[in-house]
C-alpha cells in the first residue's frame, strides 16, 4: 500500500505509482465541501442584499449580509474551477480521450440538460410570480419557460451555467491538458517560482481591468469574456497544481504572504462596496479607481485561491468519516441547492421573521433539505444518472 507523501516532501511522479494505489487527497475533498456550503450561504444571503436582484428578496435588506455575498464572490467559483482542474488531471491519468469525454458528458451535460428542464423552471416560476409577470400555476407556467432567453425571456440554465463552462473548458482544452500531463510524466516539473506566480496574477488582473467594462458577467457562455478570463485560468491552474508537487510546495511556503494579500485586497473591495449602492457605484471604466478596484478584486481572487489551497494541504491530512460520507453528495448538492433554497425562501420570507434569525433559519433549513434530497437521490439509479453521480464504487484514483 502506497502512503500519501508528507506535505513537506515532494510526491513521486504519477507514472512511478500504480494509479489504483494513488491515495485520495483529504484536503481536496474538504475544499469541495467548503465550496458547496459557501455557495449555499452566499445564495441565502442574496435574499437580503440591497445590491443584487435575486429570485426571492426580503423587503428588509442588510449590507452586512450583502458583504457576505461580496467577499467570497471573486474566488468562490474560481475555487470550484480549480478543484475541477485537479479532478481532470487525475481523470486523464487513467482514461483515454474518448472515455474522458464520455464521462464528461455523463457527469456534466446530462445534469445540465436535466437540471435546465426540471430544476430551473420552478425557480423562474417563483421569480416571475413575485415580479407580477405571471399569475397561474406552475403547470401553466412551464410552457412559457421556453419563451425567449433570460433575462428578458425565461429560458435559462440558472446556476447550472457552471456545468456548461466546465464542459466546454474540459473539452476544448483537452490537447493542452494532455501536453501538460505528458510533460509531467516526462519528469519535467512545471515549476516557475514566486516570480512566475506574480506574473500570472498580474496577467489575470490586467485581463479583468481590460474586459470587465465591455464584457460584464452574464454566465451565458457567449461573449462572457471577463468571466472566462477568470475561470479558465483557475481550471488550468488546478490541473497544473495536481501535476506538479513543487508548485504545491511553493504555495505552502508562501501561504502566510498570500493570506495577508487576500485579506488586504478583500478589505479594499469591502470598504469600497459599503457606501451607497455597490451595483450602481462602480467607477467609470476610464478612471484609475476602476483599474484599482478590479486589480484588487483579481488579487483577492488569486490570493485566496493560493492560501486556501495551501492551508488545506497543511490542515487536512487524513480522511474523516464526514469527508468520506460527503463524496457522493457534494456534486448533486451543488446542482440541487439553489432550487431547494428558492422554494424555501418563497414560503419563509412572507412570515416576516426577524432578519438575521430568518437568514440563519433559511440557511439551516435549505442545507438540511438539500442534504436529505441528495441522500435520497443517490439511492435511486435514475436520479444518480440525472445528477451525474459516479458509479457506486468509484476507483480511489478518480477523485
Amino acid at each position: 500500500m502506497v502512503r500519501a507523501a508528507p506535505h513537506d516532501v515532494v510526491a513521486p511522479r504519477l507514472g512511478a505509482v500504480k494509479l489504483e494505489h494513488w491515495p485520495r487527497r483529504a484536503d481536496v475533498d474538504a475544499l469541495r465541501v467548503l465550496a458547496v456550503v459557501l455557495v449555499l450561504v452566499v445564495h441565502a444571503a442574496m435574499v437580503y442584499s440591497p445590491w443584487q436582484t435575486w429570485h426571492v428578496q426580503n423587503d428588509v435588506r442588510s449590507k452586512w449580509l450583502a458583504e457576505l455575498t461580496l467577499l467570497p464572490g471573486p474566488w468562490l467559483m474560481g475555487l470550484f474551477m480549480l478543484l475541477a482542474g485537479r479532478s481532470a488531471f487525475y481523470s486523464l491519468e487513467h482514461r483515454s480521450d474518448l472515455v474522458y469525454l464520455r464521462e464528461r458528458t455523463a457527469r456534466l451535460f446530462v445534469p445540465l440538460l436535466a437540471g435546465t428542464l426540471l430544476l430551473v423552471p420552478p425557480m423562474l416560476y417563483v421569480r416571475r410570480t413575485l415580479e407580477g409577470r405571471f399569475d397561474g400555476s406552475f403547470i401553466a407556467f412551464y410552457p412559457h419557460f421556453f419563451e425567449g432567453l433570460y433575462p428578458q425571456g425565461n429560458l435559462s440554465w440558472g446556476h447550472l451555467w457552471f456545468l456548461a463552462y466546465l464542459l466546454v473548458y474540459g473539452t476544448i482544452l483537452l490537447p493542452l491538458l494532455r501536453a501538460i500531463a505528458q510533460r509531467y510524466r516526462g519528469g519535467r516539473p512545471l515549476r516557475s517560482g514566486g516570480i512566475g506566480l506574480l506574473v500570472f496574477v498580474a496577467a489575470c488582473a490586467s485581463a479583468q481591468v481590460a474586459l470587465r467594462a465591455p464584457f460584464p458577467q452574464t454566465n451565458a457562455l457567449v461573449n462572457d469574456w471577463a468571466n472566462h478570463a477568470q475561470l479558465l485560468p483557475a481550471f488550468l491552474f488546478g490541473f497544473v497544481l495536481a501535476a506538479d508537487p513543487a508548485l504545491e510546495a511553493l504555495l505552502r511556503r508562501t501561504r502566510y504572504v498570500t493570506l495577508a494579500l487576500a485579506l488586504a485586497a478583500s478589505t479594499i473591495v469591502a470598504v469600497y462596496a459599503w457606501p451607497g449602492n455597490f451595483g450602481e457605484a462602480l467607477p467609470a471604466s476610464d478612471s484609475w479607481r476602476y483599474a484599482s478596484f478590479w486589480t484588487a478584486e483579481s488579487v483577492a481572487t488569486w490570493a485566496w485561491l493560493f492560501s486556501i489551497s495551501a492551508f488545506a494541504q497543511r490542515g487536512v491530512t487524513r480522511e474523516r468519516p464526514w469527508l468520506v460520507r460527503s463524496r457522493e453528495i457534494v456534486y448533486p448538492f451543488y446542482v440541487l441547492h439553489q432550487p431547494v433554497l428558492v422554494l424555501i425562501a418563497w414560503k419563509l420570507v412572507p412570515l416576516h421573521v426577524p432578519l438575521f434569525a430568518e437568514f440563519l433559519l433559511l440557511t439551516a433549513t435549505a442545507f438540511i433539505a438539500t442534504v436529505g434530497t441528495c441522500e435520497l437521490a443517490r439511492r435511486w439509479q435514475p436520479a444518480r444518472l440525472l445528477l451525474g453521480i459516479r458509479a457506486a464504487t468509484p476507483s480511489p484514483a478518480t477523485r
